[in-house]
């Protein structure tokens, strides 16, 4: 398995995988905000891909913490493993590489 950076042709992929892992199409939608957000850190989108088939997505993006004063944090998530591929490593991988 490679982990690499996401790619504009990954983006209906990712859509796919998130949909998939969450359940929901909700999710997704969090990641493409995320991803014309100007908290966005492309080379922090990242994918997990094996024997050419991406099985994983994991993003990164800035967040403003208020307390007890500003404070900018990057946070990781959501993060997402096709359900035929949980439990094997995937997201561990992701983890790892963010």
């Amino acid at each position: 398995m490679i982990v690499r950076a996401e790619t504009p042709d990954d983006h209906d992929t990712i859509r796919r995988i998130v949909d998939e892992a969450f359940g929901d199409t909700i999710t997704s939608a969090i990641v493409d905000a995320i991803r014309v957000s100007d908290r966005f850190v492309p080379e922090l989108s990242l994918v997990a891909v094996s024997e050419a088939q991406p099985l994983g997505h994991v993003i990164s993006s800035y967040v403003d913490l208020l307390v007890p004063d500003t404070r900018r944090v990057l946070q990781v998530g959501p993060l997402g493993v096709v359900p035929s591929h949980q439990r094997r490593g995937v997201g561990i991988a992701l983890m790892e590489e963010t």
